[in-house]
């Protein structure tokens, strides 16, 4: 709903249409509503249908789902409170140089994945990195990788940040009169792993992230 406000007071309300991108193999949405006002005395709780909150069901086509997902590590402790992703974005560019006027008249995509994690630091020698596949539209693998995550620096007193940002593929280049196919890639799973005293803890996700096709980069 959108407010209209008359001399800061709300006069009425009317409806407004809420799009929202959602990833491809979404088969339901949980949304939880916030009830806030400050006018007779503070309230502020949230909605949650009585604890069974509020589940719609996604249509469309039967989501695609990658055989070859990211394993998880066999012993691997599942541990939030030890490990988890402070934030992560993946991006596919043209990278091909374009004239001092107008738009490039080639393609040169890379892919780039930047994830950023916290983990507790409960010693000085640790280890932390990402398992890695990235597959092509048809869901096939196209990379497996291992990266390391570099110390980024200390979140406090009981906390570390470690951080990957790199090019991770080198897709489709194409110049006039010469084309290099590749893969179109389209998504990215990686999981992410701590070790540290002897141990190996992870947040147990597979996080999944999805890049727009070449046709459109």
């Amino acid at each position: 709903m959108e407010r209209i406000r008359t001399g800061g007071v709300v006069t009425g309300l009317s409806p407004r249409r809420l799009e929202i991108a959602v990833p491809s193999d979404t088969r339901q949405i949980e949304m939880w509503f916030h009830n806030f006002t400050e006018i007779g005395g503070r309230c502020d709780a949230w909605d949650s249908r009585f604890g069974d909150n509020y589940w719609f069901d996604v249509a469309g086509p039967n989501p695609i789902e990658p055989q070859n997902a990211v394993r998880y590590r066999e012993g691997a402790i599942p541990s939030p409170e030890f490990v988890n992703v402070l934030d992560q974005t993946a991006i596919k560019k043209n990278v091909f140089p374009a004239p001092p006027s107008g738009s490039p008249v080639g393609k040169d995509l890379r892919t780039s994945l930047n994830v950023r994690a916290w983990v507790k630091n409960i010693a000085f020698a640790k280890e932390v990195w990402i398992d890695v596949h990235l597959f092509d539209r048809s869901a096939n693998l196209v990379k497996a990788a291992t990266f390391g995550l570099p110390w980024e620096g200390s979140a406090g007193g009981v906390g570390d940040q470690f951080r990957f940002e790199a090019e991770m593929y080198r897709g489709l280049t194409a110049t006039p009169g010469s084309v290099s196919p590749q893969p179109n890639a389209w998504l990215i799973q990686y999981r992410l792993y701590y070790a540290v005293e002897g141990k190996l803890y992870t947040d147990a996700i597979l996080h999944q992230l999805e890049l727009i096709d070449d046709a459109v980069t």
